[in-house]
This record gives C-alpha cells, sequence and structure tokens, in this order.
C-alpha cells in the first residue's frame, strides 16, 4: 500500500466514524419523542460524564446513575491508557 492510499483510508474511516456518531444521535433524537408521547408525565434523570486526561469527572442525578457512569468513566480511562502505551511501545 502507498502512503497516499493509506491516508485516503484514514480519511474514509473518519467520515465513516463521523456519519455512525450522527446516525445514533437522530436515533436518540427520535427514540426520545417516541417515549415522550407514550409517557407524557415520567421523571427524567441525566447526568454527565467528562474525561480530562485520563481522569473521569461524573455528575448525576442520583447515586445508581452516577456509579453507572464512573464504571464507563473507569473503563474509558483505563482504554485510553492502554491506547498511550501501545502507541508509544510500538511506535
Amino acid at each position: 500500500m502507498s502512503y497516499l492510499s493509506l491516508i485516503s483510508l484514514g480519511g474514509l474511516v473518519f467520515l465513516l466514524a463521523v456519519l455512525l456518531i450522527f446516525v445514533g444521535f437522530l436515533i436518540l433524537l427520535f427514540y426520545a419523542f417516541l417515549k415522550r408521547k407514550e409517557q407524557p408525565y415520567s421523571k427524567t434523570e441525566g447526568g454527565i460524564f467528562v474525561l480530562i486526561g485520563p481522569l473521569p469527572i461524573v455528575i448525576a442525578s442520583n447515586k445508581k446513575l452516577a456509579y453507572a457512569l464512573l464504571i464507563v468513566g473507569i473503563i474509558v480511562a483505563i482504554t485510553f491508557l492502554a491506547l498511550i502505551w501501545w502507541t508509544s511501545y510500538f511506535f
């Protein structure tokens, strides 16, 4: 494979990733509207997960959701650190 074809392949993978993220947001949006019509008076709970470097920060409306987001944050942080180690070891 030539260098130019690797760049083209990288661009194609990037566009595919952006497209999948966009489709995922649309699916979540439509699902939220459909559920809202079925249950107009439901209690809404939510949370936020922010990854600053390898440190996960979690804010949630209840403890169960906070623990779930914290577990996801720890998994993402470990994956992030493993990828940094892997790329520095092999490249």
